[in-house]
């Protein structure tokens, strides 16, 4: 029976798995150090055996969980999650909405400028590749293609076959 995960360290990216709330006998859950994003999974209260949480220094925003033993965990268990509001954090948001903007500047902006320069090279070379076929295709003929591109007629280069030798 698991009683205890520590997955400190690990680089693990993401949102926290609600799938983890099925490990019903965990007593310790560590995932601290990682770059986990998003809100703490309600499913995870229903932990009720867990003694110790420690969550801190993620990406995590949203309120903390409140009910059964979320109640029992200190602030050091959420330190360095600056989205993180709510009972034991001192710092808590007057309405809702505030709270909202913060979660939507939680500077994720790399994913969406890494996918618009993915977006630009693959736009670009789809475009250099229907020009480049369009002047294969479409021009009578490849020398008359190669001299429009480069300026000069192509080298034609001649291969002769071996003379008087046989193998046997």
């Amino acid at each position: 029976m698991l009683k205890g995960l520590n997955f400190s360290q690990n680089k693990l990216i993401g949102p926290i798995p609600t799938s983890l709330s099925n490990l019903t006998n965990l007593e310790w859950l560590d995932l601290s150090l990682n770059m986990l994003v998003g809100q703490i999974p309600w499913q995870l209260e229903g932990l009720t055996q867990l003694q110790f949480l420690n969550l801190s220094h993620n990406e995590l925003v949203g309120p903390i969980p409140t009910e059964n033993q979320f109640n029992t965990f200190d602030s050091d268990s959420y330190n360095g999650n600056p989205g993180l509001y709510g009972c034991p954090l001192t710092k808590s948001y007057s309405n809702i909405n505030e709270a909202q903007q913060y979660q939507g500047d939680d500077g994720d902006d790399d994913g969406m400028i890494n996918r618009k320069a993915v977006m630009m090279g693959y736009e670009s070379g789809v475009v250099i590749g229907i020009s480049i076929g369009y002047m294969v295709l479409f021009t009578r003929s490849v020398d008359q293609w190669f001299l429009k591109i480069f300026g000069r007629e192509p080298r034609h280069i001649s291969i002769a076959p071996l003379s008087g030798r046989r193998r046997n």
